[in-house]
């Protein structure tokens, strides 16, 4: 009975090594694709909340001060000075996430096990750029349409964070704007899926704008 006892402790032992492996590995993978996939992930969380808490009060706080005077003065459009704000904040978000997303890639490869073409990195970097822009975008014309500013930051966060997740569980998930996120957190090749995802939410910000 004591030497069963002790076979039986070291089997589960030795299953509980098993688990603690896979969920090492699927929180570290050794391979560059997964590992990207886990980074942009964690950079579009990260610069969601820098978005949220920069853009967020940018108009209204610089009505407020007075710096519109001056430009609405020379003779500016509101309108081109709205547009302005998210070209330039828009701009300065996506091309540092796609610089640092292909920065991650050219060191990460020569870590990890490299499953994933320079190529497909570079359209998945654009992506991802794309969608930090279009968050930007989004978070500074709705902080125009939402007089709550604290129902405007969950909605961006459970979107950013949640919604890819859940919406993959449907299969109307696909064309959802959503998925451009989702396309990006799983390293994903197939070009043709984003065409939907993509139209749907340059749609949604035009309508917005």
């Amino acid at each position: 009975f004591f030497i069963e006892k002790i076979n039986e402790n070291n089997l589960d032992i030795f299953i509980s090594e098993n688990n603690l492996s896979n969920i090492l590995d699927k929180i570290f993978p050794s391979t560059l694709k997964e590992n990207l996939g886990i980074w942009s992930s964690d950079v579009s969380t990260f610069f969601t909340f820098c978005i949220l808490f920069i853009c967020t009060p940018l108009l209204n706080r610089e009505i407020k001060s007075g710096k519109w005077i001056l430009v609405l003065g020379a003779g500016y459009h509101p309108a081109f000075i709205f547009i302005s704000k998210i070209i330039t904040y828009g701009l300065g978000a996506s091309i540092s996430v796609f610089i640092m997303y292909n920065l991650y890639y050219m060191v990460a490869g020569m870590i990890l096990t490299n499953n994933f073409r320079l190529l497909y990195a570079f359209a998945n970097g654009t992506v991802l750029a794309y969608a930090i822009f279009s968050i930007v975008n989004l978070v500074i014309s709705l902080s125009v349409i939402c007089k709550n500013q604290i129902i405007l930051f969950f909605t961006i966060i459970s979107t950013v964070m949640a919604a890819p997740d859940i919406f993959t569980l449907f299969s109307f998930g696909k064309i959802l704007p959503t998925y451009v996120l989702t396309f990006v957190y799983n390293s994903s090749c197939n070009w043709l899926s984003l065409i939907v995802p993509c139209i749907s939410l340059l749609f949604i910000q035009i309508i917005i704008d």
